[in-house]
């Protein structure tokens, strides 16, 4: 225990009613998508009066949402070690960190920093590549027509 609201278990996080921002977040391991085995796994669990469900590891992740989320993480790491980062920060307060913003408040298009540069260049062709395989889908599965 100790974690407050998750306590990691392997590459299970449960929650336990407490509070802890460290793990309050996608960064704590929440992220993937539920199997069908996992459904199962996490109904079989309930009816034993287990904890929550099992939150699915990132091991289940596509190759592309695994792309995405490996980019964002290596632009959340150049983020985190400038010495004014916000601990919290979302995608759209890092971006403001280092594109800035124009006299009408809305972000500037591009960075004075090139080591920023490289990571969200990367990241956003890693999103553009995973959202035309979810596009695929929504459009296969008749979501959208």
């Amino acid at each position: 225990m100790g974690h407050g609201m998750w306590e990691r278990t392997g590459n299970d996080l449960f929650a336990n009613g407490g509070t802890d921002d460290s793990f309050n977040s996608a960064a704590g391991g929440v992220a993937g998508v539920s199997t069908a085995e996992g459904v199962a796994e996490n109904a079989e669990r309930l009816e034993r009066g287990g904890d929550f469900p099992r939150l699915v590891p990132l091991e289940n992740l596509s190759a592309e949402a695994r792309s995405v989320y490996d980019a964002g993480l290596e632009l959340w790491k150049y983020y985190h070690s400038m010495p004014d980062a916000i601990a919290d920060a979302s995608f759209y307060d890092i971006r403001k960190y280092f594109q800035g913003t124009n006299a009408g408040g809305k972000l500037n298009a591009a960075s004075g920093d090139a080591r920023y540069t490289e990571p969200i260049t990367s990241l956003r062709e890693k999103m553009k590549t995973l959202g035309a395989r979810i596009a695929e889908k929504v459009y296969g599965y008749g979501f959208l027509k």
